[in-house]
């Protein structure tokens, strides 16, 4: 994840949307972005599990 965020400014600047996609929670994804320091995408659940 820490790998997108560092690539995620030059794949905006080309047209490119970075997303997470996981079967976990909001809450679960906002804890997990304040451990990481912040993420400048968004993460996404999807808990009927039709992405994953």
């Amino acid at each position: 994840m820490t790998e997108f965020r560092s690539r995620h400014e030059a794949a905006a600047a080309n047209g490119v949307g970075i997303y997470g996609i996981s079967v976990d929670s909001v809450f679960s994804h906002q804890a997990f972005a304040k451990e990481l320091g912040g993420l400048p995408y968004e993460l996404i659940g999807d808990f009927e599990r039709k992405m994953v």
